[in-house]
């Protein structure tokens, strides 16, 4: 488990580190130790905290230049943390803003009752302590649910966003079965009389929602049954591809056994259920008008049904979806050049950070009817 450091103060920040780790933390890696470079690159990046009106704090780093840098705010997936976006070297003409979300890493726990409207709250008070006007935002797995929200409730801020392993709402009155079944919203044939998910093993409303419950409750970043889940995903979903480069990278390696480690409570991931797959999304996808940029591993849960990236595209006529080739729900982003690349193309297509937040031209508005592109040669 990773060793946290001591708080520092809102205004002023410290290294990130030490870490320590547990032996069952690398099941199914290979991984032994964080190599040297992982620790140096880390103790580069400044940790920060940042105190909302309620005292709850939300910890963040941050990578880059902010006076010339895009800023992007970044934010993680379910059992996972803000190490998730650390990359090897600064992202050039890029400010990056990692946090950890709420329940997670060293930010404050917050109840099962948070909701988008919170979120979205949350985010605005932290951007404007950065002095962000505008900004980017990027996320992957649940992360791009925050950044979908964010986008539809502040039009006028987010001027783009850039999804990893993208997922949709599985509530939204145009979802079918097929979008249902693609995030993981789905009815089980033996969990009660009337066979109905809703009914019975809604982890909230059923009357045996205990059980998918207090399987939520059980899956933490650490836990051996988590991390067999992940790995072997990588395999059973068509994503050998991106787990083979995952498993000849130590440094990869380390940012994603460290950003495991943010994750130490099923609260976390129980909030991101309720948020994000057993209730209608507060703002409508469809409202989003800024450039959006997505990356689909073929092999990614989400997508072996395409039914969630037909759902986007739906939703997000303007949308410019990649499916990379041979690659799962984990490894669509990581720390190497393809991540790299896939931001600075997303970046280089977004309007300028310079308007004033209270304007937004119609040049800022993309055309409808972007294509999905499928990339091969993942080293393009």
């Amino acid at each position: 488990m990773a060793v946290a450091p001591e708080p520092g103060s809102s205004g002023g920040g410290q290294p990130c580190g030490p870490l320590t780790y547990k032996k069952e933390a690398l099941y199914k890696t290979g991984f032994t130790q964080f190599p040297e470079d992982y620790l140096s690159r880390r103790a580069e990046l400044v940790e920060h905290f940042f105190e909302l009106p309620d005292k709850r704090k939300i910890c963040y780093w941050t990578d880059g230049d902010k006076a010339s840098g895009v800023p992007i705010l970044c934010f993680h997936g379910g059992c996972e943390g803000k190490s998730k976006w650390m990359q090897k070297k600064t992202i050039p003409g890029v400010f990056l803003i990692a946090i950890d979300r709420p329940n997670y890493g060293r930010s404050s726990p917050v109840p099962l009752t948070y909701a988008f409207p919170d979120v979205v709250k949350d985010i605005g008070l932290l951007a404007d302590h950065l002095g962000l006007d505008q900004f980017v935002c990027m996320g992957h797995s649940v992360g791009t649910c925050w950044c979908q929200q964010i986008a539809a409730a502040l039009p006028n801020r987010v001027r783009g966003i850039i999804l990893f392993a993208a997922m949709t709402d599985p509530c939204d009155p145009t979802a079918d079965l097929d979008v249902k079944l693609a995030v993981g919203y789905y009815p089980m044939k033996d969990c009660g009389p009337c066979g109905k998910w809703d009914c019975c093993c809604h982890p909230f409303t059923g009357l045996c929602g205990c059980i998918p419950r207090k399987i939520l409750m059980s899956m933490t970043g650490l836990s051996m049954k988590s991390m067999a889940c992940k790995m072997e995903m990588q395999f059973k979903k068509g994503g050998k591809t991106g787990y083979e480069k995952f498993i000849q990278d130590p440094f990869w390696q380390a940012s994603m056994v460290d950003s495991w480690c943010a994750h130490e409570d099923g609260k976390a991931i129980l909030g991101d259920t309720k948020r994000t797959l057993c209730n209608k999304w507060t703002y409508n996808t469809s409202d989003i008008k800024c450039p959006v940029f997505i990356y689909q591993g073929d092999g990614d849960m989400d997508v072996q049904v395409p039914a969630t990236t037909n759902q986007l595209q739906k939703l997000l006529p303007h949308a410019k979806i990649e499916i990379i080739h041979d690659y799962g729900h984990i490894c669509t982003n990581g720390p190497n050049d393809e991540t790299v690349r896939r931001v600075l193309k997303a970046v280089a297509e977004m309007p300028r950070l310079d308007a004033s937040r209270d304007t937004q031209t119609s040049k800022d508005t993309p055309e409808p009817g972007a294509a999905i592109t499928t990339v091969t040669n993942n080293n393009a």
